[in-house]
């Protein structure tokens, strides 16, 4: 009887990444900071939601490695780890924008099944 195989470690790092990038308001953060660094507070304006709600969310990507935070007198300003995390959630929006989806279902051809007379 054969065991599973194992999925090497970077397989499992990437797995738990794109994980951490499962929630809309996240990808929205990441999205925000591809443009520019920003504090909790501009981010809160920016995405219209409340400032516990936006620090869960960026504790997430901190411990992902996604994003750094540097403390600038009493605010923390956060910007992406690097330029890796900027392309990845850069391409996955562009992949979303040419593959529109229709109430959450991809549009996809499909074969036409009638017979040829």
């Amino acid at each position: 009887m054969s065991s599973a195989p194992t999925a090497p470690p970077e397989w499992e790092s990437v797995s738990e990444m794109f994980g951490s990038l499962a929630s809309p308001l996240r990808v929205g953060i990441i999205a925000l900071l591809l443009e520019r660094a920003m504090s909790v507070a501009e981010l809160v304006d920016a995405l219209a939601v409340t400032q516990p709600l936006v620090s869960h969310h960026l504790r997430i990507l901190r411990e992902h490695c996604l994003v750094t935070g540097e403390r600038s007198g009493r605010r923390v300003v956060y910007r992406l780890m690097d330029d890796h995390v900027g392309h990845i959630v850069a391409d996955a929006l562009k992949h979303a924008e040419e593959h529109a989806h229709r109430d959450g279902v991809p549009e996809r051809s499909t074969p036409d099944l009638k017979e040829s007379p």
